[in-house]
């Protein structure tokens, strides 16, 4: 407020807002990029990510931690877990990685019926449909993918 009221043209003073809001606006992307990757590494170290870890690790409190992916990602932490826990299962299954449910569910379900409410959530098809008419495509799809050099995985599985 010093520098803007110290500016004495219209020219600095707007120059005065902008180095804010730039010097603003780069503490938000640095912020943006560590969350991702923590965010990142908290969904891929467990087949049932929990919020409180992401909360611990991120050193904010739940609430902050709330807004941020909400943010970032559009969708709350708890959300961000259900559906990765789903897409995982999905790549299993597609992947041919998992013969059935429980395989593809791992720990990360109570039971057949949660696994096929939350994958047909995420998925748009229950798991047998899934396995019938898209696990063909998403294992070729992913075998082509792995053999490119240099690109990331999408999805690790735990």
């Amino acid at each position: 407020m010093d520098a803007l009221a110290c500016a004495s043209t219209n020219a600095g003073r707007a120059r005065v807002v902008t180095d804010f809001l730039q010097a603003r606006l780069a503490a938000n992307r640095h912020a943006a990029r560590w969350f991702t990757r923590l965010a990142d590494e908290w969904l891929t170290a467990s087949p049932n990510p929990q919020v409180d870890a992401l909360v611990a690790a991120s050193g904010m409190s739940s609430r902050s931690v709330e807004r941020l992916t909400n943010r970032l990602y559009g969708a709350s932490p708890k959300l961000l877990a259900r559906k990765y826990r789903a897409l995982s299962a999905a790549v299993r299954l597609g992947m041919g990685d998992a013969q059935g449910w429980s395989d593809a569910a791992r720990d990360a379900f109570y039971d057949q019926t949660h696994f096929i409410r939350e994958f047909s959530a995420f998925t748009g098809l229950t798991p047998a449909r899934f396995q019938a008419q898209l696990a063909p495509l998403t294992r070729a799809t992913m075998t082509q993918r792995r053999q490119l050099p240099g690109l990331p995985s999408l999805v690790r599985i735990a």
